[in-house]
């Protein structure tokens, strides 16, 4: 598994680290998984929260221990279990990681043993329906990169339908979805969005989320 490893907490309230981060509640113990430097953790110790992180990098593990009670290092495709309390977790945060793994399921199954009866997991996925990958498609092109929702390290793609699919299939019901602003990703409109505040690009998106949400967070709660 490989993940974007951010070294910073981007701040941005229509950004998918604020948003995932205003969900969680002061003196919360949360799990946060594909933890990367600990940016999370760092932010997440000012509403005085109790963070354990898990990472396959092993440097980045060494800096997230900084924030971290403790930090697990494993692939997330292939570990059967994960050596953090039982029924402890008030949270799990997965924010950027399940489109690295071959296995979603996998760590989906494993998290149910950690987060508390009536607990939230709260996911962030990049939208492949994106309206900039429908116009590459349109004009014949699936272009990789190293960053982005064609990151070159993506191995699953994920719709807002999909996802919802996946968790459901794997004991999940979705409470609440929330689009991140990507209305200044989209080729033809770039020039016309940026212009506009950031809280006018963000209403279009919450009225066309499928099409205009760079990412989505689903936040979620264990039903089996």
């Amino acid at each position: 598994m490989t993940k974007y490893h951010y070294d910073e907490f981007n701040n941005n309230e229509y950004e998918v680290h604020k948003l995932a981060f205003d969900l969680i509640l002061k003196g919360s113990r949360v799990l946060d998984i594909g933890c990367a430097t600990g940016y999370l953790a760092r932010e997440l110790s000012k509403k005085e929260c109790e963070t354990w992180g898990v990472d396959n990098d092993e440097k980045a593990a060494k800096k997230a221990a900084k924030y971290c009670k403790k930090v697990v290092v494993c692939n997330l495709d292939q570990t059967e279990n994960l050596s953090v309390p039982m029924k402890y977790f008030d949270y799990v945060i997965i924010l950027d990681v399940l489109e690295h793994l071959l296995h979603p399921e996998n760590i989906l199954s494993i998290i149910k043993k950690h987060i508390k009866d009536g607990g939230r997991v709260i996911i962030s996925i990049p939208n492949i329906a994106h309206a900039s990958i429908r116009w590459m498609l349109l004009t014949g092109r699936f272009d990789y990169s190293t960053t982005g929702i064609l990151d070159y390290t993506h191995v699953r793609f994920y719709t807002i339908n999909s996802i919802g699919k996946l968790l459901n299939k794997n004991g999940y019901k979705t409470l609440k979805i929330i689009p991140t602003n990507g209305m200044c990703k989209v080729p033809f409109l770039y020039k016309i969005s940026d212009r506009l505040p950031a809280s006018w690009q963000y209403s279009f998106v919450k009225k066309f989320p499928s099409l205009f949400a760079f990412q989505f967070i689903s936040v979620t709660k264990k039903v089996s």
